[in-house]
Formats: C-alpha cells, structure tokens, sequence
C-alpha cells in the first residue's frame, strides 16, 4: 500500500518538478524536486512553485489521499464524489463518516458533508457536538458541553470528578424548540417562557404587568367594603378578600405581577380605611374639645358661688 501511495504521489507531480532534480535512492525513500541530497522521509517535495502537489479528479472518480494501517485505510483525505462542476466539497473522512468537510461556499462541517452555515457541528448519537476545556484542568465540572438532541439544545457540565463527560451530564440551561427556557432544569414550563430551577439574584427585576393598575379604588363611585364586612370574611375563610389562600399558593403556585396587583390593591384600600378613621377621629375630637370647654366653663361656674 505504501508503496502503491507513493507511485500516485510520483505520478502527480512529475511534471511539476521539471528541471530539478528526483533522487530515488535503494533505501526505499523518493525526493522529487530534492536535487541529490538523500532524502529523509518516504517521500519529499521540494518545490519553486506554486503548485507542490496536484490531484486532478476525472468525471465520476475521486480526487483523495488514502491513509493506511497494517493494509487497511484509515483515512481519507481529498474531494467528495459529487459529479457536479464547481461543488465538491473537501473531506478528512473516516471510512465509516465524514470528520470533517469545506464547500465552496467555505461552510465549514464536523460530522457533516454539508454544512448549511460557516460552521455546523453534527452528531448522530446523544454525546455532545462540542466540548469546552481548559487544558487538563481535569475535576468536577471542568468540562463544558454545548448539545442539540430532539430539538432542544443544551448547555451542562459534568460532576465527574475526572471532568469527563461521557455517560454523565448535568444540564445548567436548556432552550426547547417553542423557545422556553430552562435554568438549573431540563424540564421547563411549556407554559412559560422561563422556569428556574433555584432561587434569582437580581439587583432589578422590571415586570411589565398585564393587568390593570388598581387606582380605580380611589374612584368616588368605588365600592368599599365596610370593616365589619370584611372581618366576617376573615373569620369565615382565613384570608384576605381577593387574596388566594395559602392552599391555592401551595397547589398553582404565585403569579408575581398579579399578586403585586393585587397587595397595591389592597394597600390602597387600607389607605382609604385610615383616612375615612382620620375623619373620624378628627370629628370625635372636635366633639371632646367642646365638652372640655363645657365642663370648663361649668367648674368656673360652681367655683364663682
């Protein structure tokens, strides 16, 4: 097989090695374009040229370089069989898949013969299409993966303590193929666009509420309910009127800009409370500062006889 290698190679190049000079020594090794110095290698180029080696592939044939061990190939190097003028694409292939692939349009492809963008990393099984390492920084979680499987793609490490990654993945984020996103769980919500798996640490969080701000309380017309009303709903359900219970919370979880809503609500209703009191209390003391002077008058009477 060497040997058959080395003859196509010769073939190729002869007519680019022109006036210099091909050395082919007992030894086995061939120097085109060497001069007479004894080649080092099976085979040395040298050339002034622009063109060292030339495949030239014929209709219907191809144009590679074939790596072999022991008799048997284990690599093929060159273009891929397509017929049409102008497209075929470059190949590093194994002879079972193709490793890795340029088309003219120079998409780049691992595992894949055709790219569809500048680079296209593709698997057929379930282990990740790219992998990210420092070094052989090698302990839990060192290794970061970047996957698609089933339409959703994934972004994990793994908790082995080697910071191999095989047969052992913990996924950090996926997205699933309607766009809901997943943080610390590969089950998202279907129903939401965001499901965290652990608590939010923000310094801000902006929530753009979908219900109607609740000013209408202070509208002359707006009915509020008397105290005594509502302490009888207290005493009767344990919460709140227009607040779920803490059961309901337990079974269907909060919604936090429905329940912001509705506290503003109710803050707003107890504002009006305090200010109808206020009255009250404003009017109970303009009562006692008259009874006052009342019985002041009334000891200055007494006191006069």
């Amino acid at each position: 097989m060497k040997k058959l290698f080395i003859t196509i190679l010769f073939v190729s190049t002869l007519s680019y090695a022109r006036a210099q000079t091909n050395t082919f020594p007992p030894d086995g090794n061939v120097g085109i374009g060497t001069g007479t110095a004894r080649p080092a290698s099976l085979l040395s180029l040298t050339s002034t040229y622009a063109t060292d080696i030339l495949l030239n592939r014929m209709t219907g044939q191809y144009a590679r370089t074939l790596y072999s061990t022991n008799g048997k190939i284990q690599w093929y190097l060159g273009l891929d069989n397509d017929p049409t003028p102008g497209k075929q694409t470059f190949v590093i292939e194994r002879p079972t898949a193709t490793v890795f692939a340029i088309d003219t349009l120079g998409n780049v492809g691992v595992g894949t013969v055709s790219p569809v963008a500048r680079l296209q990393a593709s698997n057929p099984g379930d282990s990740p299409q790219l992998v990210v390492s420092q070094g052989n920084w090698a302990h839990s979680g060192a290794n970061w993966y970047l996957q698609s499987l089933n339409g959703k793609f994934y972004i994990g490490n793994s908790p082995n303590p080697d910071g191999s990654y095989w047969g052992n993945l913990t996924d950090r984020l996926m997205i699933d193929n309607n766009g809901s996103v997943g943080i610390g769980t590969s089950a998202p919500d279907p129903n939401s666009k965001l499901t965290v798996g652990g608590t939010i640490h923000a310094t801000e969080v902006l929530v753009d509420p979908n219900v109607t701000i609740p000013d209408y309380v202070f509208d002359k017309n707006y009915d509020l309910a008397s105290l005594k009303d509502v302490k009888t709903y207290i005493d009767q359900n344990h919460h709140l009127p227009g607040i779920p219970s803490a059961a309901q919370v337990a079974k269907e979880g909060m919604n936090l800009g429905e329940m912001n809503t509705k506290l503003l609500k109710k803050i707003e209703e107890l504002t009006l409370y305090l200010i109808e009191k206020d009255k009250d209390l404003s009017k109970e003391k303009l009562r006692n500062d008259a009874q006052q002077k009342e019985l002041d008058a009334i000891r200055k009477m007494l006191k006069l006889k």
